[in-house]
């Protein structure tokens, strides 16, 4: 494989990372920011956020739900750092004038393992809370998302085909 091919999909791969990333920050809070919200806008519960599958919870539940979270937010923080900082010691490996394979590659591992251990903290915290909850506000916010994913997918196909399709359209949720 040519060295130009290798480093554009290095490149690729590492915007795929980064998009992959923001996408992901910006599922868990829809304001850009790391769990940094204390409540969801009044406005979420129709945004879809990871947050606003919580809204149908009472509150005292929607709490502890969160509470989990909260209590791990400055770990979360400064694993998000070290994702960032190793994310831009890659590019710098990458736009290095002098191309310096060994070194990318570190780079590239280092981020990946810091984003793995990122993934691996969220996985544990979601579960954490999910625990906290009884089986039907559990099942009630994963419904919730997935009736939120099917909007999304029949809005898509509208725009590309100017009108729903058949396996597409919302069904009946009493919305």
């Amino acid at each position: 494989m040519g060295r130009g091919l290798t480093t554009a999909l290095l490149v690729s791969l590492g915007f795929n990372i980064l998009a992959i990333g923001f996408f992901g920050a910006r599922a868990l809070d829809r304001h850009g920011g790391v769990l940094t919200h204390h409540q969801a806008p009044p406005q979420s519960e129709d945004r879809g956020g990871f947050w606003s599958r919580g809204a149908g919870l009472p509150p005292e539940r929607r709490e502890a739900f969160r509470a989990v979270f909260e209590q791990n937010r400055e770990q979360l923080r400064t694993q998000h750092r070290e994702v960032r900082r190793l994310h831009r010691i890659f590019s710098e490996a990458v736009g290095a004038p002098e191309w310096d394979r060994a070194t990318v590659e570190a780079a590239l591992g280092d981020m990946k393992k810091a984003e793995a251990v990122r993934e691996e903290m969220m996985s544990a915290l979601l579960l954490d809370a999910l625990e906290t909850l009884p089986s039907e506000d559990r099942k009630m916010m994963m419904e919730r998302g997935e009736r939120f994913h099917h909007r999304r997918r029949n809005k898509s196909d509208q725009r590309k085909n100017g009108h729903p399709t058949p396996e597409t359209t919302l069904p009946s949720d009493g919305k």
